[in-house]
């Protein structure tokens, strides 16, 4: 467990600093928080019912008007400061600068930041931003 948080739960989750390697990245990130997500889309679109035709097609955010919605809204901004302080350590991990992560605001090179984020090993041994937090180094 050591080796997968070797800065505790909150340094992982809140700290910009550091790195996290693509492991780390989808065992501690990804996989818990789709798993999270798709319960909460199970209960939200189950507990909804018959109200699902009273939303207006024509509007994408119509579902965070309901109460369901409004929990799936809370949640997402829950997890953004973490989204982004890991996704900073990723790019860390290959020895670009976080302040990349801005391109995420950009349609088509937010995708950049999608390919590094799940496919990119990190930079193996120490780099500038850090450890390595595979162990070697």
């Amino acid at each position: 467990m050591a080796a997968l948080f070797p800065g505790g739960y909150m340094d992982f989750y809140l700290s910009l600093n550091g790195r996290v390697s693509l492991g780390q990245y989808w065992l501690r990130f990804m996989l818990p928080l789709i798993v999270i997500y798709a319960v909460l889309m199970f209960i939200v679109f189950s507990t909804m019912g018959s109200s699902m035709a009273d939303i207006d097609p024509s509007n994408p955010l119509a579902i965070y008007t309901t109460g369901p919605g409004i929990i799936l809204a809370i949640v997402g901004l829950i997890v953004l400061w973490p989204s982004i302080a890991i996704s900073v350590k990723r790019l860390h991990d290959i020895g670009w600068t976080g302040w990349l992560v801005l391109l995420s605001l950009v349609p088509i090179a937010s995708l950049v930041i999608v390919v590094v984020n799940w496919f990119i090993p990190g930079n193996q041994g120490d780099n500038k931003y850090g450890p390595d937090p595979r162990g070697a180094g």
